[in-house]
């Protein structure tokens, strides 16, 4: 989005806001990482670590049981 697109789109909304601008292409780049991480700690009390965690959580469904490769000798 071009910057005078989304300084205009910012001045639209309502309410407080705080704004900052990276230069990054799409995906974030390092120190915006790191500010949105400490800001959504602030907001919710929530750490960076914690988040990451439950990211990378097993999901296996229901079953207790350990997934098994499809070819695996289950004998």
């Amino acid at each position: 989005m071009p910057l005078q697109d989304a300084k205009d789109y910012i001045a639209m909304s309502s309410g407080p806001k705080t704004v900052q601008f990276y230069d990054a292409d799409h995906a974030l780049n390092a120190k915006a990482g790191v500010d949105r991480d400490e800001f959504l700690h602030k907001k919710t009390q929530v750490s960076a670590l914690t988040r990451l965690i439950a990211t990378f959580q097993p999901c296996h469904g229901t079953s207790s049981e350990t997934p098994q490769h499809p070819g695996a000798n289950t004998d």
